[in-house]
């Protein structure tokens, strides 16, 4: 069995937008506040990692095996 939370956080500077969290953390160890933000921690590292994942041109991988992907090297033009 688990039991789960619904946090509704207004998005700043705007009165009529919310994000709505869902959590299965404790509400008597994490209060709404430290919720919103790890959620904000969580996304500052989610859209760091898409930055780096387009400067690198990764994209587009079909794999999580390592022997299957290979980076192009654009700068080459070959397989590395």
């Amino acid at each position: 069995e688990a039991s789960y939370r619904f946090i509704r956080i207004k998005i700043d500077g705007n009165e009529e937008k919310y994000e709505t969290i869902i959590t299965n953390l404790p509400s008597d160890e994490f209060y709404s506040e430290d919720i919103k933000e790890l959620y904000k921690l969580r996304w500052d590292i989610e859209v760091s990692y898409r930055h780096l994942k387009y400067s690198v041109d990764l994209n587009a991988l079909h794999s999580k095996r390592r022997d299957f992907i290979k980076q192009k090297n654009i700068w080459q033009n070959d397989y590395v």
